[in-house]
């Protein structure tokens, strides 16, 4: 009997990708901070911010632009004072979320479900690609897959995912790089507007990654 929620996971992944477009809608169009806008997400109004984050309206505050620094996570240590990435309030189940440059987004999403629930990867890759159909209206199979890696080159043991779905007319990237424990899972979703998993945006990857170290 599988106890994962398979569901709880597809909706997740949703949010992840219908509100990357939202948030660089706002940073590409402005250069300074302000509410540009609102969208309504799983029930609850999220108000957008021109420099590309958000917030649930019943949450109060707004992002945090200071330094991330060296956070503790589940089984997860980031220390990321000198990559370029600090806190960003995304809106999501995420356990931590971050930005740089103005247009890069991460969402970090764990699962306390893994392998001995009957969780793999190729559920994993298969519900990445169908919520990002599913934002784009369309089939899994129009969603250009533009790489898989079952090792990733930015962390040790875990896969990668790299696509390239469009979102209300636009353009987006997404670089998933994922692992399955027994007893948990554990995604960082890295996304940006455009069609091509550039130089620069591997970059910003691989510099966050440096500041990661994980904990059994």
């Amino acid at each position: 009997m599988l106890k994962f929620d398979f569901p709880a996971a597809l909706r997740r992944m949703a949010v992840i990708v219908t509100l990357a477009g939202l948030a660089l809608a706002g940073a590409v169009t402005a250069s300074s901070a302000r509410q540009v806008g609102t969208a309504v997400v799983n029930g609850r109004i999220v108000t957008l911010d021109s420099d590309g984050t958000w917030k649930y309206q019943d949450q109060g505050g707004g992002g945090d632009s200071a330094s991330a620094g060296c956070d503790t996570l589940e089984h997860i240590k980031l220390c990321l004072d000198t990559s370029g990435w600090n806190k960003a309030n995304l809106p999501g189940d995420f356990i931590g979320s971050y930005t740089t440059s103005g247009k890069y987004f991460l969402g970090i999403v764990y699962e306390p479900s893994g392998s001995n629930d009957g969780y793999t990867y190729e559920f994993l890759q298969q519900a990445i690609i169908q919520n990002a159909a599913a934002a784009s209206n369309t089939d899994a199979a129009n969603v250009p897959i533009l790489d898989t890696k079952e090792a990733a080159t930015e962390m040790e043991g875990f896969r990668s995912v790299t696509y390239s779905p469009t979102i209300n007319g636009a353009p987006f990237v997404f670089h998933n790089i994922f692992k399955i424990y027994p007893d948990r899972a554990v995604q960082f979703a890295f996304w940006t507007i455009g069609r091509e998993y550039t130089d620069e945006f591997r970059e910003k990857v691989e510099k966050f990654a440096k500041g990661v170290s994980f904990s059994q």
